[in-house]
């Protein structure tokens, strides 16, 4: 899945994001989660990842609300 990515997320990247999996949105997330880590101390304006993780999170919580709720 390398690829790269431009520093705003295109109507693309958001359109992709629906097509994927949730494992493969996970593994997305846990991406942005080590470059955040490997960039730390770097300047802001080189690499903006938390840009995709909304996306990504925002995915995740609109499949989470569709899903049907469970009677108790």
């Amino acid at each position: 899945m390398a690829q790269s990515l431009p520093f705003n997320p295109e109507p693309d990247f958001r359109d992709e994001v629906k097509t994927l999996g949730n494992d493969e949105l996970l593994d997305c997330w846990e991406q942005t989660q080590f470059v955040d880590t490997f960039m730390e101390g770097e300047p802001m304006d080189q690499v903006r990842t938390t840009v995709y993780e909304q996306v990504i999170l925002q995915e995740l919580q609109l499949r989470r609300y569709r899903q049907p709720r469970k009677a108790l």
